[in-house]
């Protein structure tokens, strides 16, 4: 699907028929705006370069696009009970959080 060939047109067909939800390769989507960053912002009349500006706004609409439909993921107990970890957070001040991280990776002494 990564194909180099047509400027990875394998892929960005099977993304354009893609449902979603789906997650987009951003490499492609950054070689792309970097690509068009070389482009310059106004043109030779000191106009601003609006085909530049529809370009960009449609890699936005795209990326957009596919946030809008969540991922929906079946959990296990297991994974509920991680969930709720993550948005409770650890229960730890930033001190206790500083003396584990030493614990896991003591400071480099100087010589």
């Amino acid at each position: 699907m990564f194909d180099l060939n047509g400027n990875y047109s394998n892929y960005r067909t099977h993304l354009a028929n893609a449902k979603r939800p789906a997650i987009p390769y951003l490499g492609i989507i950054t070689k792309d705006l970097f690509s068009l960053e070389e482009n310059p912002t106004t043109t030779s009349k000191q106009l601003i370069n609006l085909y530049k500006l529809r370009l960009v706004y449609g890699h936005i609409r795209d990326i957009k696009y596919f946030q809008q439909v969540p991922f929906e993921f079946s959990g296990t107990p297991m994974s509920e009970s991680h969930k709720r970890k993550l948005q409770e957070g650890p229960g730890l001040d930033r001190e206790e959080l500083y003396q584990l991280s030493l614990k896991v990776e003591p400071k480099a002494t100087a010589k």
